[in-house]
C-alpha cells in the first residue's frame, strides 16, 4: 500500500463502474479510499455540499442561517434562528 488516501466523486465512480481510465490500479495501491456522497443523500446544492464536507473534515461545527444542512445527520449545526 502506497499509504495514499483517495476520495471518489461520483463521475470516478461511474468510470470505475465502466472499467474507465485506470483507477482500479491506484485504489488497489491505496490505503484508504472513500466516496463522496454527501450531495445524492441531502440533495443540497453543489456549493453546499462543499460547505458541508469542509466542515466535517476540519471537525468543525458550521455556523450558519440555512436550514438544509440539518439533513447532514453527522455534521454538527449551529442555526442563527
Amino acid at each position: 500500500m502506497s499509504g495514499r488516501r483517495l476520495l471518489l466523486d461520483t463521475n470516478a465512480v461511474v468510470a470505475l463502474l465502466r472499467g474507465e481510465g485506470g483507477l482500479e490500479a491506484s485504489l488497489r495501491s491505496a490505503q484508504w479510499v472513500g466516496i463522496s456522497i454527501i450531495r445524492r443523500e441531502t440533495k443540497l446544492k453543489l456549493p453546499d455540499a462543499i460547505v458541508a464536507a469542509t466542515a466535517l473534515a476540519r471537525d468543525a461545527m458550521l455556523v450558519t442561517a440555512y436550514g438544509d444542512f440539518a439533513k447532514v445527520a453527522s455534521l454538527r449545526v449551529s442555526n442563527l434562528f
